[in-house]
């Protein structure tokens, strides 16, 4: 009589595993690209994140977030001479094709 294995289910594609081997036979996981001994709670404990915020600490986030300066994203300028530079080159470009297409052939 064949003794059956014991297995786990891979956390990520949900594959069996057999107890003891390092990765999921069927995606590649392991303990550092997809699975862990600690489950999801413990994790949220262990680095102090909230699951829901209440109304009152969900004010105090967005006054947090509102220091910090949210929704202020400055996009760069663009230089004027930088500006100048480019159409100068791209008139240059133009002109050397100009010649070279002509071929300097006069009509």
């Amino acid at each position: 009589m064949a003794r059956g294995r014991e297995t786990f289910l891979c956390p990520v594609c949900h594959a069996d595993v057999p107890v003891g081997r390092i990765n999921c036979p069927g995606c590649g996981a392991d303990e550092r690209t997809g699975w862990a001994a600690d489950d999801a709670e413990t994790v949220i404990q262990d680095l102090g994140l909230e699951q829901s915020l209440d109304d009152e600490r969900y004010a105090e986030f967005l006054a947090e977030d509102e220091a910090m300066g949210a929704g202020t994203i400055e996009e760069p300028s663009v230089s004027k001479w930088g500006l100048f530079l480019v159409i100068l080159g791209v008139l240059a470009v133009a002109s050397l094709l100009g010649l070279l297409t002509s071929g300097g052939h006069k009509p």
